[in-house]
């Protein structure tokens, strides 16, 4: 059965197979992986198509970059998801190094990977999801919890910041480099 929106939206953020086990309510490996082949087909036409960033935040990570910051990516997001993001707007250019998803390697760890292989001391990890804030917390970083777009403040419980738009997080980036 198809699910509804609501359902959906409580799926996202764990690894893209368990997101597609849940939604699917079927933990075969077989199912998992025939429904993952739709969902990327789908799901990179649909980016291709219709994916856009929000209001400011190209400007924003583009002045960021100018001033030295180190911009990352560590996202549960499936490879070809990140793929075809990185190359509709360019990421590869923009971001020093994107954590990819790999089995087996859940979001804090990853975050730590990305934290030594890059020798980040202070660092901010910003998300719209608990995932992102546990995560963050769990790597050392300073937490900003995102409330623009789909998320809300309970969505980010526990942050050391929270931003309602992409000005404040500008904002609150800013004086952090300060």
């Amino acid at each position: 059965p198809v699910p509804d929106a609501e359902t959906v939206m409580e799926n996202v953020g764990p690894p893209f197979e368990v997101m597609i086990a849940n939604l699917a309510q079927n933990d075969d490996p077989r199912v998992v992986a025939e429904l993952r082949k739709v969902v990327v087909r789908w799901e990179t036409a649909v980016i291709r198509r219709q994916a856009t960033l929000y209001e400011g935040i190209g400007p924003m990570l583009r002045e960021l970059k100018g001033r030295g910051a180190g911009l990352y990516i560590c996202s549960n997001g499936n490879v070809e998801y990140l793929e075809e993001l990185c190359k509709k707007f360019a990421f590869d250019e923009l971001f020093d190094d994107i954590w990819r998803t790999r089995p087996g390697v859940g979001k804090p760890e990853a975050l730590r990977i990305l934290r030594d292989r890059n020798g980040l001391k202070d660092f901010a990890m910003i998300g719209d999801l608990n995932f992102d804030i546990e995560a963050g917390k769990a790597a050392g970083a300073t937490t900003i919890g995102v409330t623009y777009g789909f998320s809300d403040p309970e969505s980010v419980r526990g942050a050391d910041r929270v931003c309602r738009t992409v000005a404040e997080l500008r904002e609150c980036l800013t004086a952090l480099m300060a």
